[in-house]
């Protein structure tokens, strides 16, 4: 699991969307390049696409091949991982 410094827990907060680019296979970067929404819960960030994640290419890409995120003009490398809804 990543730890994210103070900034860049603050990027993420103040950013509206990130952008996801999982690996593909060959660890190339995915093709599909577009923003998603995110939030920022006790330091962690979780992204969630339009259309869910079960069956979308992304999704399975990056929790196959791991990959990057960028926001506010930096790019991280991160594990793409499930997490299953919380209730309270």
């Amino acid at each position: 699991m990543t730890q994210w410094t103070d900034e860049e827990i603050a990027a993420f907060k103040n950013a509206q969307t990130l952008q996801k680019r999982p690996y593909n296979d060959d660890q190339s970067s995915f093709a599909e390049d577009n923003p998603v929404w995110k939030v920022v819960v006790d330091n962690q960030v979780f992204i969630r696409g339009a259309n869910g994640i079960k069956d979308t290419n992304w999704y399975q890409a990056g929790t196959k091949n791991v990959g990057q995120v960028e926001v506010a003009g930096q790019k991280f490398e991160v594990e793409y991982q499930a997490v299953e809804r919380l209730s309270k």
